[in-house]
């Protein structure tokens, strides 16, 4: 068995949720050290999970020198966290949305210079949604015509969620960049590259309390919905909301000369033959649960992530940049392109 390799954590809120019961459950690998914006939190953190360090600055955990890096913290902060992780010589998995603009984007693409760096598009790993891949390629519903792709997530207390940076602009708030990346980066893996966008946004709360109790402005989106060009011919249609009620959170389905694909809650996997009902498809292995992984977040996407987790793990120990299937920096720039221009579509209406 290699030695572990020794990783830094930067955020302590989907870190604390679903990465680092994530990493525990990957196994071959040590967290040195979390930082987070509250100490008191951090620390709580890392004496859950036996981390020897917490801190308020990031630069405290490149200077041990760590094996990876996984930034998980507001957009804003990603290029230089991640530059700074380059530079003490560590791999890099970004959250996403990957940048606050292309521009960002295009600085941490080329400080990479062919170091191992991946985005954190974890549903590529879902068992079901590779199914879907392995059977669009193998010409089970034909030439594809079109795709429809939702993921509404509403939230109980939507209307009296206080405000954070998720409902900033400038630190790179919204659905579209935390949701609708991960939906865009899905879509061009399955069917190829994005041609056009034409985006609607909308922000349905224009005001929150802060802690302090404070109204400050809602500048972020809180639903997007999407109309996609593939350069293949595909058109899509992509929705995103934390307010919207919906049956299901998750909903995928491809249409096409010679069938249908439809993937509902990212576990019930259909086919249809054109003029036919919809068939239930088996998917082996599933995914492991949340009590498997002694995660608290139940979620399609928390538990995507260990079985990521375990691979990019293991790319690091090899020594090894390149990790099939796993967005890399350059996708997250691609999508990032998406996301600027579905902006652009949206304010020039």
């Amino acid at each position: 068995m290699p030695d572990p390799i020794r990783v830094a954590v930067l955020g302590n809120s989907f870190a604390a949720r679903s990465q680092l019961p994530a990493l525990r459950w990957a196994g071959n690998n040590e967290v040195i050290g979390i930082a987070g914006r509250d100490l008191q939190k951090a620390r709580r953190t890392a004496a859950e999970y036996d981390i020897p360090t917490a801190t308020t600055d990031y630069r405290d955990l490149m200077a041990a020198r760590p094996d990876l890096v996984l930034v998980s913290t507001p957009v804003n902060l990603h290029r230089d966290m991640t530059l700074a992780a380059f530079d003490a010589g560590a791999a890099v998995l970004c959250e996403k949305p990957f940048a606050l603009d292309a521009t960002e984007g295009a600085a941490m693409v080329a400080a990479a210079r062919g170091r191992p760096a991946w985005v954190d598009h974890q549903l590529r790993w879902s068992p079901h949604v590779r199914a879907i891949r392995q059977m669009v390629a193998d010409g089970l519903i034909g030439t594809p015509w079109h795709v429809r792709f939702e993921m509404l997530l509403p939230t109980t207390r939507f209307g009296t969620r206080p405000w954070s940076w998720w409902f900033d602009a400038d630190r790179g708030g919204g659905i579209l960049g935390a949701i609708g990346s991960h939906m865009l980066d899905l879509l061009r893996w399955l069917f190829g590259e994005i041609e056009t966008v034409h985006c609607e946004l909308e922000t349905f709360v224009p005001q929150r309390p802060d802690a302090e109790g404070t109204l400050r402005p809602v500048t972020a989106d809180e639903y997007a919905h999407l109309s996609l060009g593939f350069q293949s011919g595909l058109r899509g249609e992509v929705t995103t909301s934390i307010a919207i009620h919906a049956d299901h959170a998750f909903f995928l389905q491809v249409s096409g000369s010679a069938g249908t694909l439809r993937l509902v809650d990212g576990e019930q996997l259909f086919h249809a033959a054109p003029g036919a009902a919809l068939e239930p498809l088996d998917v082996e292995p599933g995914l492991p649960t949340a009590a498997e992984v002694g995660m608290r977040d139940p979620g399609l996407f928390g538990r995507c992530l260990p079985l990521y987790l375990r691979d990019v793990i293991g790319a690091v120990t090899r020594g090894e940049a390149d990790l099939e299937d796993a967005a890399t920096f350059e996708d997250g720039l691609a999508i990032q392109r998406v996301l600027d221009a579905a902006r652009e579509s949206a304010a020039e209406g």
